[in-house]
């Protein structure tokens, strides 16, 4: 999973050009772009879970690459 933070008033053309690379590099990746003008996030249950699902499954594949690195947070 990759979060990407961007700046208020990033050109939307070339944001469009960094999601097809980077889902061209990583095509198994789950990508999050987060605007810097946002202060709200308003994001329904349902959403959540999916995303509470994502991470959990990152941290678990995660902790199968890097035994015992759970402990040592």
């Amino acid at each position: 999973m990759k979060i990407v933070r961007f700046p208020d008033g990033f050109p939307a053309e070339d944001l469009q050009i960094l999601a097809d690379k980077l889902k061209e590099e990583c095509p198994h990746e789950n990508v999050i772009f987060i605007s810097d003008a946002i202060d709200i996030y308003d994001i329904p249950v349902q959403n959540l879970y999916e995303l509470r699902k994502m991470i959990d499954k990152e941290i678990s594949d995660r902790e199968m690459l890097v035994p015992g690195e759970r402990n040592e947070l």
